[in-house]
């Protein structure tokens, strides 16, 4: 199947065409090289000579991360599913993150942060060999001293966008060529209505209080009442006893 995937839940997104778990082109952008969702699609599609025809399945990085980015992708991955009948497969963006680590070369207790706001942390931790990555912790919301107590543990930490945090981060960004790979080892395909970001907060809002009505302004006006059946306007008393001239 030839897969094109999204990956734009951080600051650097990236779109690749993955061909039978195989990556065959890339096209990424940086806040200092900022190409546009669609663009980065056409430049991907473009280095391998084809058009959008030519996809048959969507795979988008659902984060956690960006909301903003993620929304965008997946309405990408849904306009190419009405107007194409692609196929569309969501993939974490933490997953893909700790298997480009082990695809690196990197082993041993790590663990993957995103930076979740609030002065808290998306945190999964895995135990990484050479054969493989093995889960030790599920994707959850930690705070700082949480992932801080890992540090002393021995875990490495690694994630994007993490400059600011006083924790010893290894950059690391999640790219849509490991977004397609993964997805083409799977047959998860979802319809694109259920196709949503990776959100561990629960949602909280606020109910609008009832509009109240306004007498005033629902009243008709003096001109809308002379135009209504039977509603004459008012003649001056005057008008049918004029004065002697």
């Amino acid at each position: 199947m030839r897969i094109l995937a999204l990956e734009f839940s951080s600051s650097r997104r990236s779109a690749a065409l993955v061909e039978d778990g195989r990556v065959l082109c890339r096209a990424g952008e940086d806040l200092q090289r900022v190409k546009g969702p669609v663009s980065l699609m056409t430049d991907v599609l473009g280095q391998a000579g084809l058009d959008t025809q030519a996809v048959e399945g969507v795979a988008v990085g659902l984060g956690p991360g960006s909301y903003t980015g993620i929304r965008v992708a997946i309405a990408l991955a849904q306009g190419l599913e009405l107007g194409l009948g692609a196929r569309l497969l969501g993939v974490s963006s933490v997953e893909s993150l700790v298997w480009r680590a082990w695809l690196e070369g990197s082993h041993g207790d790590l663990a993957v942060l995103i930076d979740a706001q609030r002065g808290e942390l998306y945190a999964a931790r895995y135990h990484v060999t050479q054969l493989g990555v093995e889960p030790r912790q599920p994707l959850a919301l930690c705070s700082r001293a949480q992932v801080q107590r890992w540090v002393e543990e021995g875990a490495i930490l690694l994630g994007p966008d993490l400059d600011e945090i006083e924790l010893p981060v290894r950059p690391l960004y999640p790219e849509a060529g490991m977004i397609g790979v993964l997805a083409a080892g799977s047959a998860d395909f979802v319809p694109g209505q259920e196709l949503t970001p990776i959100y561990l907060r629960q949602p909280q809002f606020v109910k609008a209080p009832i509009p109240r009505a306004i007498p005033l302004l629902n009243r008709p006006s003096a001109t809308d009442d002379a135009h209504q059946p039977g509603n004459a306007p008012a003649k001056h008393p005057a008008a049918d006893n004029p004065e002697p001239s």
